[in-house]
C-alpha cells in the first residue's frame, strides 16, 4: 500500500482513531485506581558462622569454613520452596486471603555464598511487616531445631525489610495505552479497508 493512500486513510479516520486510543487510556487509568492495592516487601539475609572447627584444615585460608557457608546457604535456599515450612508462615502470619502456592510465595536469591534476598507480595505494609518478623522467627526455630550440639553452626541476621507500593504511574499507564490502541486502531481501520477494497 503506498504512503500516499496510507496517510489518507489515517486522516479519514483520524477522529475515531483519537477517540478509541483516549477512552482506552482514560478507562486504563479508571480501573488502576480502583484495583486492589498490593505492595511488595525486599529484605536480606545475612547467614554468619558460629563458632570455630579445631581441626589445621581451618588454618588455610578459611577455605574449609568459607565452603561450609556455600554448602548450608544452597541448603538454606530451598527452605523457601518448602511449602509446609511457609504455610507456618502464612498460618501465624493470619492472612485474610489464602495463598494457591506456597512455594512460590516468597522468592529467594543466594547473591553471595552468606547473603540471601527474598521478596514476596502483600496488601499492605503492615501485613508485609507481619510476614517478615514470622519468616525469621519460623526459620531461626528451625536452625535451632538442627544445631543440636555442633561445634560450628549458623545463625541467620535478617535486615529489615524495605516496602514499596506496586503500581504504575497514571500518566505513564495512560500514555501506554493512548499509543498501544492508536496503533492497534490504524491496523483495524486497514484492515477494514482493505477488505472492502477485495
Amino acid at each position: 500500500m503506498e504512503l500516499k493512500i496510507l496517510i489518507k486513510i489515517i486522516k479519514k479516520n483520524l477522529k475515531l482513531i483519537i477517540f478509541c486510543a483516549i477512552l482506552a487510556g482514560g478507562m486504563a487509568v479508571f480501573v488502576n485506581h480502583f484495583k486492589v492495592k498490593d505492595y511488595k516487601v525486599v529484605s536480606s539475609i545475612n547467614i554468619i558462622q558460629l563458632g570455630k572447627d579445631q581441626t589445621d584444615d581451618y588454618k588455610y585460608d578459611n577455605y574449609y569454613s568459607q565452603r561450609a557457608i556455600e554448602v548450608f546457604s544452597d541448603s538454606f535456599e530451598k527452605w523457601f520452596n518448602d511449602p509446609t515450612l511457609i504455610r507456618r508462615v502464612i498460618k501465624e502470619s493470619q492472612l485474610s486471603r489464602s495463598i494457591e502456592k506456597p512455594s512460590k510465595f516468597i522468592k529467594a536469591r543466594k547473591l553471595a555464598p552468606n547473603y540471601l534476598e527474598i521478596s514476596f507480595d502483600t496488601l499492605s505494609p503492615k501485613e508485609g511487616q507481619k510476614i517478615q518478623e514470622n519468616i525469621a522467627k519460623i526459620f531461626k526455630n528451625k536452625l535451632q531445631a538442627q544445631k543440636k550440639d555442633k561445634e560450628i553452626w549458623f545463625d541467620l541476621i535478617f535486615s529489615d525489610p524495605y516496602i514499596e507500593k506496586n503500581e504504575i504511574s497514571s500518566v505513564v499507564l495512560f500514555l501506554l495505552t493512548l499509543i498501544i490502541t492508536a496503533f492497534a486502531t490504524v491496523f483495524v481501520v486497514l484492515i477494514i479497508h482493505y477488505l472492502k477494497e477485495t
